[in-house]
């Protein structure tokens, strides 16, 4: 994971980073806390990890790992306070309660889809899944209400 510097956004500049097992990536930030989840499903991103990391930020010249949870195949993730949204692939979508960082727990399963990626925009969730996309209502964050589905 690095850490830039955006003050001027037309030239970035290069503060820190944080490394760990290889794998595939994504990540989303809020406040003084980083969220990745780790996946080695593929050849290309191999090293038997599969986890959600939490990772203080507070000081962005030294991150530090404070938190894990193991997971299936964890793709796209989204924050919104302290619950984390994250795809699992075949085990469907996780919400994962972060209030305490060094020990996240899940507080709801939602394993109607192959979920991947996923962005929250208001109170609502657009999930991509290999079946489309599907939007849910997450005015309960915790409990998630399945609006519809596009087929792509």
């Amino acid at each position: 994971m690095f850490i830039y510097d955006i003050e001027d956004p037309g030239n970035p500049t290069f503060v820190s980073e944080y490394e760990h097992f290889h794998a595939c990536d994504p990540l989303a930030a809020e406040g003084d806390y980083a969220y990745v989840t780790l996946r080695s499903t593929n050849d290309w991103c191999a090293n038997n990890v599969n986890q959600l990391q939490i990772i203080d930020i507070t000081n962005i010249f030294e991150p530090v790992q404070v938190g894990t949870y193991n997971m299936f195949a964890p793709y796209g993730l989204a924050v919104r306070g302290d619950r984390v949204f994250v795809c699992d692939a075949a085990s469907g979508i996780k919400i994962v309660d972060v209030s305490d960082k060094t020990n996240p727990r899940v507080v709801r399963f939602i394993e109607d889809y192959d979920a991947r990626d996923v962005i929250l925009l208001n109170n609502t969730a657009y999930v991509v899944t290999t079946a489309g996309i599907v939007i849910y209502d997450v005015t309960d964050f915790d409990n998630p209400v399945a609006l519809g589905v596009q087929e792509l």
